[in-house]
């Protein structure tokens, strides 16, 4: 008599979580910062006088670029001499 050996398969429901976020700006977001201030009291207040600084920073070279824009367009507008030379020749 041949003995039957039952094979029992047994079935694993794997469920997998996946979640992406994206966060674009001059700032860390908001979730972010604060697990900075929890690694480092204060350093959430250290990185938005930091953008502060830098965003003051490039709207004053702005301003000057805008400026110095202004200075050059000036000159070009400004009536320029033209000075004509002539040669004659005597025969």
């Amino acid at each position: 008599m041949k003995s039957t050996k039952a094979v029992i398969k047994r079935q694993h429901t794997q469920a997998v979580h996946f979640q992406q976020q994206f966060h674009s700006g001059p700032l860390p977001s908001p979730v972010d910062l604060e697990h900075y201030n929890a690694i480092l009291q204060g350093a959430a207040e250290r990185i938005l006088v930091m953008a502060e600084e830098q965003a003051k920073e490039r709207h004053e070279l702005n301003r000057r670029d805008m400026n110095n824009n202004t200075k050059l367009m000036e000159l070009h507008l400004q009536p320029t001499p033209i000075f004509v030379v002539t040669i004659h020749a005597r025969s």
